[in-house]
């Protein structure tokens, strides 16, 4: 299952989620606002910026572009 962690007024996020939209690529929202666990997995893994990937059990960062290549 593909996870999107977000915020809510994040442009970077909305940029992915709209993307994926098109694509029609299916995933999981966390909000990390709202969803305090989210939030305290990303604080463990020193992850700050977003929007971050969960694929496969594994986290990614960066860039909505280099994000791209870990999914379409």
């Amino acid at each position: 299952m593909l996870r999107v962690y977000t915020l809510k007024n994040c442009p970077n996020c909305e940029e992915l989620k709209n993307i994926f939209k098109q694509r029609n690529v299916s995933y999981e929202e966390l909000n990390v606002e709202d969803d305090f666990i989210a939030r305290a997995k990303l604080i463990e893994n020193d992850l700050e910026d977003l929007p971050v990937l969960e694929i496969g059990g594994k986290l990614k960062s960066g860039p909505v572009k280099e994000l791209l290549q870990y999914v379409v």
